[in-house]
C-alpha cells in the first residue's frame, strides 16, 4: 500500500556559556541584554530580515493560525498581540529566534540504478531504495534558532512516492546514513547537519564552541493509501516494526523483534489502534492514517500538519532548555555568575510547566503527554533536577 509522502525531522542543539560573559562583544549580543532583546523583537515584528520571530514559517496564512504551541507556552497570541507586552513575554520564557537557511538540500530526484554510488551529488540520491519503480522525491530544508544559551538545528525531510511503508523508510535510513557529496567533498549527512550547527554558533558568538547532543527525531506519514484506515496496530505486525524502525534508525529494523509496543505508546487525545504516537527517548513517530486523506472542504488536511509542527517546536525548545540545565551542572564553576543563576531559574521553570502542562500559578500551558515523555526520559536531567521540575 502506497505512501505518498513522508515527513522526518531532526533536532540537534549546540550548548555555549559565552552569552553570559559582560565582556563577551558577539553578533547576537542582544540575546544576553533585556533592553537589545526586546528592541530586537519590535523590530522584527515590523520589517522583513533573515532573522525572524520562531513562529514564523511556511504555512498557509488563508488558513487559522497554527502556533498552537507558542499561543498556550505565552499564553497569548503570538500573532497580531500587542507588541511590547508580547516582547516582555518573550524575555521572560526564553524564546529563540529563527532563520532559514539556504541553500536548501535539493533531494528532489531519488532514484534507482545498479550502481551504488553510495551517495548524493547535484540533488540526486543514485542509491536503490527497495524495490520501488518510480522515481521518489526528497526535498529537504534547514531552519537555525537561536538562545542566549545555545543553538539549534531543525531539518525537515519531506519524501515523496512511495510502493509501501517498508521502502518508505528504507529510503529514510540511506538518506540518515547516507554521504552527500557538497562541494566535492563527501561527508556524511550527519556531518552536514553538524556543520549547519557550528555555522549557527559561528553567526551567534563568533566561534565554535560549546556542548553538542545527539538527534532527537520526529517522523510521520502525511498522505498514505486509504486501507492503512482499517489496520490496527498491534505488536509485532508489519507497521508496528517499519514505525520501530522510523524510531531507532536501526539499519536492520526489518529483521529484529520490536520492542513491546504498550510501552513505547505515549497517550494522546482520542488514541486509537491505528491513531497513536510512538516513542522512544530521542524519537516519535505519530502514525494517524485517519488524517491521511485531504479535507475536502479546504483541499488539504491541516490537523497533522499542524500538530506535527507544534510537537517538533515543542521537542526543540525542551531539549535544548533541558540541555543547558545538564551542562551547567557538569560545570560547578558557573555557579558564581549571577546572569546564568537567573537563567537556569528560569529554565527549571519553564521545564517544569511543560512537563505539568501548567505554571506554578495553575495557568496552562502547551500540554503534550510527549513531553513530559521526553523530560522524565532524561536520566542526567533529573539527577541534577528531579526535585525542582
Amino acid at each position: 500500500m502506497k505512501i505518498e509522502t513522508l515527513s522526518v525531522s531532526f533536532v540537534w542543539t549546540r550548548t555555549f556559556f559565552s552569552l553570559f560573559d559582560a565582556a563577551e562583544n558577539s553578533n547576537f549580543k542582544f540575546l544576553a541584554l533585556c533592553k537589545d532583546y526586546k528592541n530586537t523583537f519590535r523590530n522584527l515584528s515590523s520589517v522583513t530580515e533573515p532573522l525572524t520571530l520562531p513562529w514564523e514559517w511556511e504555512w498557509d496564512q488563508k488558513q487559522e493560525n497554527p502556533n498552537h504551541f507558542w499561543r498556550y507556552y505565552l499564553q497569548e497570541e503570538p500573532v497580531g498581540g500587542n507588541i511590547s507586552s508580547l516582547a516582555n513575554r518573550c524575555w521572560e520564557k526564553l524564546v529563540p529566534f529563527r532563520i532559514s537557511l539556504i541553500p536548501r538540500l535539493d533531494l528532489s530526484a531519488l532514484v534507482r540504478t545498479q550502481n551504488n554510488t553510495n551517495g548524493i551529488e547535484n540533488g540526486v540520491l543514485a542509491e536503490e531504495i527497495g524495490h520501488q519503480v518510480n522515481p521518489v522525491s526528497c526535498e529537504g530544508s534547514f531552519e537555525g534558532f537561536f538562545y542566549r544559551h545555545g543553538v539549534a538545528l531543525i531539518c525537515n525531510l519531506t519524501l515523496h512516492n512511495f510502493a509501501t511503508l517498508p521502502d518508505a523508510v528504507n529510503a529514510v535510513l540511506k538518506v540518515r546514513y547516507g554521504n552527500i557529496l557538497n562541494a566535492g567533498k563527501s561527508q556524511s549527512f550527519e556531518a552536514y547537519c553538524k556543520g549547519l550547527l557550528e555555522s549557527l554558533c559561528i553567526k551567534s558568538i563568533g566561534k565554535t564552541e560549546g556542548f553538542t547532543d545527539d538527534p532527537f527525531s520526529l517522523a510521520a506519514v502525511v498522505e498514505g493509501d486509504d486501507r492503512y484506515k482499517t489496520l490496527p496496530i498491534v505488536q509485532g505486525t508489519p507497521i508496528h516494526c517499519a514505525i520501530e524502525g522510523l524510531t531507532s534508525f536501526n539499519m536492520g529494523w526489518s529483521e529484529i523483534t520490536p520492542p513491546d509496543l504498550a510501552s513505547q505508546l505515549i497517550p494522546i487525545k482520542n488514541q486509537q489502534s491505528n491513531h497513536l504516537l510512538y516513542g522512544h527517548d530521542n524519537g516519535r513517530v505519530l502514525w494517524s492514517p485517519i488524517w491521511f486523506v485531504p479535507d475536502t472542504k479546504i483541499g488539504t488536511n491541516y490537523s497533522l500538519k499542524w500538530y506535527y509542527r507544534n510537537l517538533l517546536i515543542a521537542s526543540m525548545h525542551t531539549k535544548s532548555l533541558a540541555s543547558f540545565l545538564v551542562k551547567v551542572n557538569q560545570n560547578p564553576n558557573l555557579n558564581n555568575n549571577f546572569y546564568m543563576q537567573n537563567h537556569v531559574n528560569q529554565a527549571i521553570e519553564i521545564i517544569k510547566t511543560l512537563r505539568n502542562g501548567k505554571d506554578s500559578k495553575g495557568a496552562k500551558s502547551y500540554r503534550t503527554r510527549s513531553l513530559e515523555f521526553q523530560i522524565r526520559s532524561d536520566n542526567a536531567l533529573l539527577a541534577a533536577y528531579g526535585n525542582q521540575i
